[in-house]
């Protein structure tokens, strides 16, 4: 593993992500997203792909062909979240991955109508510096990959 960001599972010798799309479902009874993210990247490969992630809970892993990867949620460490390995078994230029937010995400703020200026509606706003991210979607959360 050649990780040069202690705060990142993101791998210098795996797929790098150039793009990714989100579709994302947000329930406010729940605080909860449920997303489908696509990872695009920079070039076709294969193998393991190490990914960051913070309380959330991962369902399926898709790659571009539409094949089910076999992939593992290792336990979280204090400061770093769980590691998302996923193992990629033909070369792929993108994968989708199926998961639901924690209520607790740290990347994001809910706020009760009474706390809006209208009053009237909830509103969600995300802040996912530093490494905050990670508790949205997962993702390559380093600033050396810059993703769009």
């Amino acid at each position: 593993m050649a990780r040069r960001d202690p705060h990142s599972y993101a791998d210098d010798t795996q797929l790098q992500t150039e793009s990714f799309a989100l579709r994302a479902r947000i329930d406010f009874q729940t605080r909860t997203i449920t997303a489908d993210v696509t990872l695009r990247f920079a070039a076709a490969g294969n193998g393991t792909l190490d990914l960051d992630t913070r309380d959330l809970a991962i369902t399926g892993v898709r790659d571009d062909a539409g094949r089910e990867l076999a992939f593992t949620l290792h336990p979280a460490e204090p400061y770093l979240g769980a590691r998302l390995e996923i193992e990629i078994a033909q070369a792929t230029r993108e994968l989708s991955i199926r998961y639901t937010t924690s209520p607790n995400a740290s990347a994001l703020q809910w706020l009760e109508p009474a706390q809006t200026r209208g009053g009237i509606q909830p509103y969600l706003f995300s802040q996912c510096q530093a490494i905050h991210a990670r508790s949205l979607i997962p993702l390559q959360d380093t600033p050396r990959l810059r993703q769009r």
